[in-house]
Parts: C-alpha cells; sequence; structure tokens
C-alpha cells in the first residue's frame, strides 16, 4: 500500500470540504450507475447508463483496473475510486448524475466513495450503499427516514422491502439530498435502482468470465 492510512484521511479531510450541494438540473436524461468487481489484484469497473424516464439502457461499458489499495472500511474510496472514475471517463453518453455503490457524505469523514469520485471528476454522485456505515436512523415517515450526525442529517433510509432491508443514500456531489432521494427511488425497480443492479450484475460477470 503506497498510501498511509494518514495520508488518506487528509485527503478525505481537503475533499470534504469542496463538496457542493446544488441542483444543476430538474430532471436528468441519463442516469449511470458504476460498480467494481475482483479478480485477483484486478480490479473490473462497469457502468451503465439508462434513460431517466424509461430505464431503458443507451450504454454500457466495462474496464479493468488495478487493486493497489487493501479493503479498509470508511477507504473504500482508495481502493475503487480510480477504476470507477476511469470506467465513467470512458462513456460516451454524458449523464447528468451517477449512483455509486458506496457512502457519499455518510460518512465519519464527510467524504466516501461517491463524494470522492464527485468532487475529482466534477460530476453529480449519490452514495446507494446497502450496509450502515455512520449516524443514527431516525424515524421512518412511510418508506424513508432520516440519517443524522448530531443535529445534521447527513443522508437518508430507503426501506427497500417488506422485511426492513434498507439502502442509504447520501450526496456524492453537485446535488440536494432531496433531488437525490427523488431519483434513486425513481430508478428503483424490484429492491434496488436499475442502473446500479445493472453495473454490480455487469462487473460480476466480467469478473467470473476472466476467471
Amino acid at each position: 500500500m503506497s498510501l498511509s492510512l494518514e495520508e488518506a484521511c487528509r485527503i478525505q479531510s481537503v475533499l470534504s470540504k469542496a463538496v457542493e450541494f446544488r441542483d444543476d438540473f430538474w430532471e436528468p436524461r441519463y442516469v449511470a450507475g458504476a460498480d467494481v468487481a475482483y479478480a485477483d489484484d484486478k480490479a473490473v469497473g462497469a457502468a451503465v447508463v439508462v434513460e431517466y424516464e424509461t430505464l431503458k439502457v443507451v450504454e454500457e461499458i466495462v474496464v479493468e483496473g488495478r487493486c493497489d489499495f487493501p479493503y479498509v472500511p470508511t477507504f473504500l474510496a482508495f481502493r475503487e475510486g480510480p477504476t470507477l472514475i476511469k470506467v465513467l471517463d470512458e462513456l460516451k453518453v454524458d449523464p447528468e448524475i451517477c449512483l455509486l455503490d458506496g457512502h457519499g457524505i455518510a460518512h465519519p469523514l464527510r467524504c466516501g466513495l461517491a463524494t470522492h469520485v464527485g468532487i475529482l471528476m466534477k460530476k453529480a454522485t449519490v452514495g446507494v450503499a446497502k450496509g450502515h456505515l455512520h449516524g443514527e436512523i431516525g424515524k421512518f415517515v412511510g418508506k424513508w427516514a432520516p440519517l443524522k450526525d448530531g443535529e445534521e442529517v447527513i443522508g437518508a433510509v430507503l426501506r427497500r422491502s417488506p422485511e426492513g432491508k434498507s439502502l442509504f443514500i447520501s450526496v456524492g456531489n453537485l446535488v440536494t439530498l432531496k433531488r437525490a432521494m427523488i431519483i434513486v427511488e425513481r430508478c428503483m425497480r424490484d429492491g434496488n435502482p436499475v442502473p446500479l443492479r445493472l453495473a454490480h450484475i455487469r462487473a460480476t460477470r466480467e469478473v467470473r468470465c476472466r476467471s
């Protein structure tokens, strides 16, 4: 590991100060999902772009990267970020917003995977995570509950099944939480956001083909 955890913390602290909470669009035309799967020391990144209105796939690509950073909780961006940036950068269709399988500002240093990637790429990103990393879950009103750190709202929790399985939604960059919630819920089918689920399937299938 060429980067120490102390250096990684410093990077996260600096990047967290650059987050912008704003909506540059009312409804996106295209939404991307991106995910990474692993084969030994190789990282395989997949990105799938769908039309927001129909959820029809308009582009999907796969790239191969390296896995130079170990899995360490709260430092996922240093493991997956380079591959995600590479695959999103190679898209021909330019999505207004990208959903990433990780946290945004719902992170101890307010700089999870989606924030890290969003700031470095200057793109609107949303963190969509299956696991609870940071913050306290408030009272559910319908499908949604706030995710708070003290008095600060750092995200929202979406109950996606009758069994209580949830998704943790947080701002990555260049979007507001309200807009992020609307977009994620609009993209949901069978308990998962379509572009993110398709990206996961594509990355996993690619790893199996290469092994």
